[in-house]
């Protein structure tokens, strides 16, 4: 059992170490956090209409837990353009930097100071995020109050489940390109990871919140201000410069904030909503008062005015067409678009590409991403060509597997190192390669790599999340993968199975008949697995099945639907081992659905 510390612990580390809160401490795969454009190597003339106006634009990749994968953009922006741009991302030579976070993420204590004297301490408290650490704000510097700064200070307001601390990264960034950290200001609305996605919704507490810290921010610093919001930022941005009352409380915030913004730039905003709420319940944060279901009251509200425009002196938006979780368009519009936009530019990304851009990025820490030699020519030898064609997953290129090494086959690991070779499992949208961190952390840590083995289900981020079942192909794969590592090492595995992999895996072991093909699995291989570990294992569904239509992602038959015969299948099963055991009666609980 001593896998199951050392993977704890290094699952810690990894979630420590890429800012990911600890509610979801037990997330290994390796997330980039956030990514920034060296945009010096843009294609010269592609660089000189970006850099005409000098306003830096950072759009971060962010890969949600549960829903799809969004678009990742990296782009400058002019202010005096006034015709829509597509800009294709095949056509720009960047380079993307995978860098942790290392900024102070706290308001400065010249800046609180300002903000106690003039509005008071408990909105001082309020907009530091006091409740949330470092974690919940950042800007300040040591500025003069009432000093008007060199350039316009930028405020970044973040997305859904993210905080201020997310954005640490892109002031790092400005703060390189001759801004000052009086210049570059954050907090924090909602309260990141342990808000539950699907109540999240417009709040008129986050509407008062951004509102407060623009005119704090204007205040301080003696000038008008950028505005950078992403996601479901935008609408709550605009909404707090537009003012007037409330949706939801009817409360009044005053009048439009308009004079104190210059640019406001809204990045894969849901200004008209989300369309994964054509799918999901109009309630929660698709309700229809103040959610992001596109006739929502408080979209309404601020797309439909008599006098538009009113977001700052320029206005721009950026959006790709691939954007799987705001969406395309709904209700006649395009989801991201603002109405009287000075601007707009369209990222046009194939999924294709981004799933190649994925590979790479999820590729640091690098990991020798195919299967070892010896092992692939033995599986071949062995299983045949087509069982090795599809464990090293050659079609994803050097993100579809890894494990083997030089070893020799039906050796013992435990000859060299003392350790059982483990067996990665990925979840959902993502692939073996996305363990890098994980791979690199287990090498520090004593094993070599003839002992740390993963193979890809699925086609990672080519897949769409609605449509993806508890297949029986990917059970085969993976019971075929364990048999086979355990007959190359002649050890038994350890196995780590993340998400939508634990509930496959579980299967995988188990055996027995699948339940969409009927087709016979064979017995439980329970014998083969010495320590077994469900990371946020989906063991008993996804409560976003609740709220998802019909869809082979949460199909009643191999789904996650929480009273799926697959999921029903696996744990009702008395015992996962040949040979009998003696038994505990089973009594069947509520069917409870579980993130």
């Amino acid at each position: 059992m001593m896998i199951s510390g050392l993977i704890l612990s290094g699952v810690y580390r990894t979630s420590r170490f890429f800012s990911i809160g600890f509610s979801f401490a037990l997330f290994t795969v390796a997330e980039p956090n956030l990514f920034y454009c060296n945009l010096g190597i843009f294609k010269a003339p592609i660089r000189e209409y970006l850099f005409n106006g000098g306003t830096y634009v950072i759009h971060y990749l962010l890969e949600n837990l549960v829903l799809l994968s969004v678009t990742m953009l990296c782009s400058c922006l002019s202010r005096k353009a006034s015709v829509s741009r597509q800009l294709n991302i095949m056509e720009l030579l960047f380079i993307t930097l995978l860098l942790v976070a290392s900024v102070e993420a706290e308001l400065s204590s010249s800046f609180r100071e300002f903000i106690t004297a003039k509005y008071g301490k408990q909105m001082a408290a309020q907009l530091n995020r006091d409740d949330l650490g470092k974690a919940g704000s950042f800007g300040g510097g040591n500025h003069t109050a009432g000093l008007k700064t060199r350039n316009q200070p930028i405020i970044l307001v973040h997305g859904v489940l993210t905080t201020a601390y997310s954005y640490t990264k892109m002031s790092e960034y400005f703060l390189s390109h001759g801004y000052t950290t009086a210049e570059v200001y954050a907090t924090t609305w909602g309260n990141g990871l342990d808000d539950e996605l699907m109540s999240v919704s417009l709040d008129c507490n986050y509407v008062r919140q951004i509102r407060n810290f623009i005119k704090a921010v204007s205040a301080y610093t003696g000038s008008k201000v950028d505005i950078l919001a992403y996601s479901m930022g935008s609408p709550l941005s605009r909404k707090a410069i537009l003012g007037q009352r409330c949706v939801d409380t009817k409360k009044y915030l005053g009048g439009p904030l308009t004079k104190l913004v210059d640019t406001f730039v809204g990045v894969a905003g849901a200004n008209y909503g989300s369309f994964l709420c054509e799918v999901f319940q109009a309630s929660g944060i698709c309700n229809r008062v103040n959610g992001l279901s596109c006739n929502s009251s408080f979209l309404t509200d601020i797309n439909f005015r008599k006098v538009l425009h009113y977001e700052g002196e320029h206005v721009f938006v950026i959006f790709s067409k691939d954007d799987d979780i705001v969406g395309g368009y709904a209700c006649g519009h395009n989801m991201s678009s603002i109405p009287k936009a000075d601007d707009t530019f369209v990222v046009m990304m194939s999924l294709a590409f981004y799933n190649l851009l994925l590979l790479f990025l999820f590729a640091i820490p690098s990991v020798d991403s195919t299967l070892g030699h010896s092992f692939y020519k033995w599986i071949t030898e062995t299983y045949g060509e087509q069982i090795a064609r599809r464990f090293n997953r050659g079609d994803l290129g050097k993100g579809g597997s890894f494990g083997g090494g030089c070893h020799v086959a039906g050796t013992k690991t435990k000859q060299v190192s003392r350790k059982e070779p483990i067996i990665l499992v990925n979840g959902l949208l993502t692939t073996a390669d996305s363990f890098g961190t994980n791979w690199e952390y287990l090498l520090k840590h004593g094993y070599t790599k003839e002992e740390i083995y993963a193979t890809t289900w699925g086609d990672g981020s080519f897949e769409n999340i609605a449509w993806v079942p508890l297949s029986c192909k990917f059970v085969k794969q993976i019971r075929q993968f364990i048999e086979a590592v355990h007959n190359f090492t002649n050890s038994k595995v350890d196995v780590l199975a993340y998400s939508m992999g634990s509930p496959l895996t579980r299967k995988a072991i188990l055996g027995g008949e699948c339940v969409e093909t009927k087709e016979d699995l064979g017995p439980p291989i329970t014998d083969l697995i010495d320590t077994y570990v469900s990371v946020a294992g989906a063991n008993f569904g996804v409560s976003l099945c609740d709220d998802f239509g019909e869809c082979d992602t949460c199909s009643k038959l191999n789904g996650l639907d929480c009273e799926s015969q697959f999921l029903e299948d696996i744990n009702t099963k008395r015992y996962y081992r040949q040979r009998k055991m003696r038994q505990k009666r089973f009594v069947r609980s509520e069917c409870r659905c579980i993130l």
